[in-house]
């Protein structure tokens, strides 16, 4: 199970060309929610629809929460970290840029209940 992750979840180890599924998936995801800002701008959207934009932005962010948790069970088994430990990806630049972006997202997602 843990290699099926690390082929789906590292582009490095994907046996075929080009992304894997689930990368294509959080790709499409990034694009979506991307598209969801932009739009959720608008304020005759925003204002008639609030509970729509609030569950889309919570899907999201469970989404890409579910994504960096994988990332973080399969650090030390991938190319670039191999036999490295799970703290040590933590502390890189690119992940510490992702937690930031999700707690700021838990944030401002908790602060409407």
């Amino acid at each position: 199970m843990r290699q099926l992750l690390v082929q789906q979840i590292d582009p490095q180890a994907c046996p075929t060309q080009g992304l894997s599924t689930f990368n294509k998936v959080i790709c499409l995801a990034i694009l979506l929610s991307t598209l969801l800002a932009i739009i959720e701008t608008e304020p005759v959207l925003a204002t008639n629809w609030p509970q729509l934009f609030w569950w889309a932005n919570l899907a999201f962010l469970l989404l890409f929460s579910a994504e960096l948790a994988l990332r973080i069970y399969i650090a030390p088994y991938t190319q670039a970290h191999l036999g490295q430990s799970r703290w040590r990806f933590l502390r890189s630049g690119w992940t510490l840029l992702d937690l930031l972006v999700l707690l700021c997202r838990y944030q401002k997602n908790c602060r409407c209940w």
